[in-house]
C-alpha cells in the first residue's frame, strides 16, 4: 500500500503499463484495495448486522418488560383482594358469634322461663313438657346451625390457607420476576452501551469512508492528468524508441564489422604456416565439440528438471485441490455446527424457561407441604391435648419399639382405624372415650413382646392392647326404630378387624 512514511515503492514489471491502460472500473477496485476502504466496508455490514441482532434483542427485552409489568399488575390486584376478603372474613366471623350468642340468651331465658312455669298445675306441667319437647328440637336445629356453621368456618379456613399458599407463591415468583426484571435491565444496559459503540464506530467508518472518497477523487483526479499527460508524451517517446532502435542496430553491425575485419587481420598476423593454421583450427573445433557436448548435457539436465517441477506443480495442485475441497466440506461443516449451536441455544433457553417454571412449581408445593404439616402439628397437638399424657407417652413409646425392633402386626391406636361422617363424631367420642387410644395388634405374643422392650428400657406411658384373636363380635339385637340406628353400622373400617 501507499505510505506517506515510505517513499520507496516496488513495482512488478508491466503492471504501470496496466495501470495506465486499465478501465475506470479496474482502477478503482484497485484504489480501494492500497487504501484499505474494503476494510470499513467489511466493518460497516458486521456493525449493521450486530446492530439488527441488537435490535431483536432489544425488542425481545421490552416484550418480557412488559410481561413482568402485567404480572406485578396483577399480583397486586390480588394481593388487594385477599386483603378485602380477609377484612370481610373477620367480619363475617363477628356476625356469627353475635348470632350464636343471641340465639343461646334466648334459649336460655325460654328455659329459664318454663323451669318456673313447671310449677304450676298437671295441665301447665302437659304444657310444659310440650314446651320442652319444642325447646329440644329448637336446640337441635341450633346445634345443627352451629354444626354447619362450624363447617363453614373450617372450608373458610382452608381456602384462607390455600389463599395463603397462593400468597406466599406468588410473592416467591414475583421475587423471582424482579430479579429476572433486575437482570433484563442489566442486560438492557449493556445492549444499549454496545449499541453506542456500535453507532459510534459507524459514525468513524462513515468519516473515514467519506475522507478516504474525497482522497480517492483526488487520486483519480491526479490520474486523469498524468493520463492527459502521458498521451501527450507517448508519441515522442515512440519515435525516440524507434530512432534509438535504428541507431543501436547500426552500431551492432558496424562493431559485428569491425571485430571481423580485426579478427581477419589477426588470422594473417597469427600463423606463419597454414600447418599451424590448420592446428589451430581443430583445436577449436575440439574445444567447440566439448562446449557443445557440455551444453547439450546441461539441456539434459534441465529439461530433467523442467519434467520435475512439472510433476511438483502437478502435486502441488492436486494438494491445492484437495485442500480446497476440505476447506469447503470445513466451510460446510463449520455453517452445520453454526445452526446447531443456534439450535441448542434456543433449546437451552426454553430448558432455562422450564427450570424457573418448575422452581416456581417446587417453591408453591414446598409451601403448601409446609402448611399441610402445620396443620397436622396442630391436630396433633389437639389430639394429644385430648387423651392425656401417659396415653400420649404410651403411643409414643409404641412407635419407637416398632420402628426400633421392626415388628410387624402393629396397627395402630383404635381411632386410626376407622372413619365416620362429621355429625358422628360426639356420638363416637362419648361412646368410645378413652378406648379410642387402644393400640390394635394381631396377637398377644406381639403385645407381650412390646411391653418388655418398653420395661426393659424404662419407656414412660400407658398403653391398653386389643389383641385380634381374642376379640369377639358380640351378636347384639338393636331396637326396631326410626329414632335411633346402631353406632357400628355408621363406621367404615377394614374387614379383617
Amino acid at each position: 500500500g501507499f505510505s506517506r512514511s515510505n517513499p520507496y515503492y516496488i513495482v512488478k514489471q508491466g503492471k504501470i503499463n496496466q495501470l495506465a491502460i486499465a478501465p475506470d472500473s479496474q482502477r478503482l477496485k484497485l484504489l480501494r484495495e492500497v487504501a484499505g476502504t474494503r476494510v470499513y466496508d467489511d466493518r460497516k455490514e458486521e456493525s449493521l448486522g450486530i446492530l439488527k441482532e441488537t435490535e431483536v434483542k432489544k425488542a425481545k427485552i421490552g416484550e418480557m418488560l412488559e410481561y413482568i409489568e402485567e404480572r406485578l399488575s396483577t399480583l397486586e390486584e390480588e394481593k388487594e383482594e385477599l386483603r378485602a376478603y380477609q377484612d370481610l372474613d373477620k367480619m363475617r366471623r363477628s356476625l356469627e358469634y353475635t348470632i350464636h350468642d343471641k340465639e343461646l340468651r334466648d334459649t336460655r331465658e325460654k328455659l329459664e322461663k318454663l323451669d318456673a312455669a313447671s310449677q304450676g298445675n298437671t295441665q301447665d306441667s302437659r304444657e310444659l313438657h310440650a314446651a320442652r319437647q319444642g325447646n329440644t328440637q329448637d336446640s337441635r336445629e341450633l346445634h345443627e346451625k352451629v354444626a354447619a356453621a362450624q363447617t363453614k368456618i373450617d372450608a373458610l379456613e382452608r381456602d384462607i390457607r390455600d389463599i395463603g399458599v397462593s400468597l406466599a407463591s406468588l410473592s416467591g415468583e414475583r421475587t423471582q420476576l424482579q430479579e429476572e426484571h433486575q437482570d433484563m435491565i442489566k442486560r438492557r444496559a449493556q445492549m444499549e452501551f454496545s449499541v453506542k459503540d456500535l453507532e459510534q464506530n459507524v459514525s468513524d467508518d462513515m468519516s473515514n469512508k467519506v475522507r478516504l472518497q474525497t482522497e480517492l477523487s483526488q487520486l483519480e483526479s491526479d490520474i486523469t492528468n498524468k493520463e492527459s499527460e502521458l498521451q501527450t508524451l507517448l508519441p515522442q517517446y515512440q519515435q525516440q524508441r524507434d530512432q534509438e532502435e535504428r541507431l543501436t542496430a547500426r552500431l551492432k553491425a558496424c562493431e559485428q564489422r569491425r571485430s571481423e575485419l580485426f579478427a581477419k587481420q589477426g588470422r594473417v598476423q597469427q600463423f606463419s604456416t597454414r600447418q599451424d593454421r590448420d592446428k589451430w583450427i581443430n583445436k577449436e573445433i575440439t574445444s567447440l565439440q566439448q562446449s557443445a557436448a557440455q551444453k547439450e548435457h546441461q539441456i539434459h539436465q534441465l529439461e530433467q528438471d523442467v519434467n520435475q517441477l512439472k510433476i511438483k506443480v502437478d502435486q502441488q495442485k492436486t494438494d491445492i485441490a484437495s485442500k480446497t475441497s476440505s476447506l469447503e466440506a470445513g466451510k460446510v461443516s463449520l455453517d452445520r455446527l453454526i445452526g446447531e449451536y443456534a439450535e441448542l441455544k434456543i433449546k437451552r433457553d426454553e430448558l432455562m424457561n422450564q427450570r424457573k417454571d418448575l422452581w416456581r412449581s417446587e417453591s408453591t408445593i414446598d409451601q403448601s407441604l409446609q402448611n399441610t404439616r402445620d396443620e397436622l402439628n396442630k391436630y396433633e397437638r389437639n389430639l394429644r391435648g385430648s387423651m392425656g399424657k401417659a396415653t400420649s407417652n404410651g403411643l409414643d413409646s409404641v412407635r419407637r419399639v416398632v420402628q426400633d425392633c421392626h415388628l410387624k402386626g402393629v396397627y395402630g391406636p383404635l381411632i386410626d382405624n376407622f372413619t365416620c361422617e362429621p355429625r358422628m363424631f360426639t356420638a363416637v367420642e362419648v361412646t368410645a372415650g378413652k378406648r379410642l387410644f387402644n393400640v390394635i395388634v394381631d396377637n398377644d405374643q406381639t403385645a407381650t413382646k412390646i411391653f418388655s422392650y418398653m420395661k426393659k428400657h424404662k419407656m414412660p406411658g400407658e398403653v391398653t392392647f386389643l389383641p385380634l384373636t381374642r376379640l369377639q363380635q358380640p351378636h347384639a339385637k338393636y331396637p326396631n326404630t326410626r329414632e335411633a340406628v346402631p353406632l357400628s353400622q355408621q363406621l367404615q373400617y377394614n374387614p379383617m378387624y
